[in-house]
């Protein structure tokens, strides 16, 4: 080994364009599928059936469809701001959380890996609409 590796006088320099992401961040990373937001996706019949369409394209398996139609319906509320969504208990800070990550939304094939994001899902899909 050289002089300069064996002195340990050095340090790591990381890329300009380095940048941390964390866990929940990286699930995304590892694949999945993104579909932009749109105002029908406030309707329950509307995501079951986009879900299905995922089905049918392989990007989802077919024990998630109803979890992902949920995924899809609670991101398009968060972000459009469906009214109710604060009496379900469902904190502002998730709420926010969800809308940042909705346009557009992305798709796993399960569910996702924040937990919490995953029961405001529930909650939100026992909604009228």
């Amino acid at each position: 080994m050289s002089a300069f590796v064996l002195s340990r006088e050095y340090e790591l320099q990381l890329p300009i364009s380095y940048v941390d992401i964390d866990r929940a961040e990286m699930e995304y990373v590892d694949g999945g599928y993104s579909i932009p937001v749109n105002v029908a996706m406030l309707s329950s019949a509307y995501c079951l059936s986009y879900a299905t369409t995922l089905w049918i394209q392989g990007v989802i398996s077919f024990s998630n469809i109803l979890v992902i139609a949920k995924e899809i319906r609670g991101h398009a509320a968060a972000y459009y701001g469906l009214s109710g969504l604060s009496a379900l208990g469902i904190s502002n800070s998730t709420l926010e959380e969800m809308k940042r990550s909705a346009n557009p939304i992305d798709i796993r094939d399960g569910y996702d890996p924040r937990w919490y994001v995953v029961a405001a899902c529930e909650l939100i899909w026992t909604l009228p609409g």
